[in-house]
């Protein structure tokens, strides 16, 4: 894949961790991020939740996790293109894919998550 191809899968953030990845972690990224777009929207909330805990899980350990990372920086990306595809406005306040994820990983670990926040732009009705 090109580099600008990469961009609009990863994000500027994404392409970063994903260039400084291993071999075997760009490959592993790779796999993921060319069939994210094919996830629904529940398979894709708990992609998400899997890849936010694996790089949170990462930071605590020494070495590469820049593929690790980038797959989480991905589905960022993907769920921003999501929310906006369904309507919603930039800068709605209202809680994206990744956000659910995220809130599922949070909890998951016994943590109290933060409240759902509520569509302000009037895409959710």
């Amino acid at each position: 894949m090109t580099d600008e191809e990469l961009l609009k899968l990863l994000g500027p953030t994404g392409l970063r961790e994903y260039k400084n990845a291993t071999e075997n972690h760009q490959r592993e990224a790779h796999g993921f991020i060319t069939t994210m777009s094919a996830l629904s929207d529940l398979e894709f909330v708990n992609a998400c939740e899997g890849r936010i805990l694996e790089s949170a899980r990462c930071n605590s350990w020494r070495g590469n996790w820049e593929g690790i990372h980038a797959m989480a920086s991905a589905c960022f990306t993907e769920s921003k293109r999501r929310f906006e595809a369904a309507g919603h406005t930039e800068d709605c306040t209202g809680d994206s894919l990744y956000q659910k994820g995220y809130i599922r990983a949070y909890a998951s670990q016994g943590h109290t998550p933060p409240e759902r926040r509520a569509c302000d732009c009037g895409a959710d009705g």
